[in-house]
């Protein structure tokens, strides 16, 4: 996993990346609109400062492209720094998006800092993922929807 701390920069740039409030099917109601655009910015930086070409799509089937694939990012948010038993969710909703990678990510609530977790593939991600149902417990969070669940361990390194 790879920390980044949020700096604000990139915090000011992830409140005017999207125009819209609330996402359509939105678990949170547009709670979650912010750290999934934080996500984003960070993976844009991350790759650009490595001298990637990346582009940001800002559209529903991915976020961004990075030398000609299509990421779809997934941010999740947290109190705590993420381990690598820890899940990575993916709305049943959202599975069937037209993306290359889907790149998961950890970010706490007060947005200073988020763990780029790694990457799979489409293919990958079909693969590996199991089923929960809304109202399915683990622990003590209880998903608010069907969810497709990858661990972190099961992550490729980017």
């Amino acid at each position: 996993m790879i920390e980044i701390n949020v700096t604000e920069q990139q915090l000011e740039r992830a409140k005017t990346l999207y125009e819209f409030k609330v996402l359509n099917n939105s678990i949170s109601k547009g709670k979650g609109n912010l750290i999934g655009a934080i996500g984003e910015i960070v993976v844009f930086d991350y790759y650009t400062n490595k001298g990637k070409n990346v582009i940001h799509a800002q559209n529903f089937q991915y976020d961004l492209i990075i030398e000609k694939y299509k990421i779809e990012c997934k941010t999740l948010a947290s109190n705590v720094t993420p381990k690598d038993y820890y899940n990575c969710h993916l709305s049943t909703f959202n599975d069937k998006q037209d993306c290359d990678y889907y790149c998961f990510l950890h970010a706490l609530n007060d947005f200073s800092k988020v763990w780029i977790k790694g990457m799979l593939s489409k293919h990958e991600v079909n693969q590996l993922k199991t089923f929960k149902k809304k109202g399915d417990a683990d622990g003590k969070f209880t998903f608010k929807e069907d969810t497709w669940v990858i661990k972190n361990y099961q992550l490729k390194k980017i």
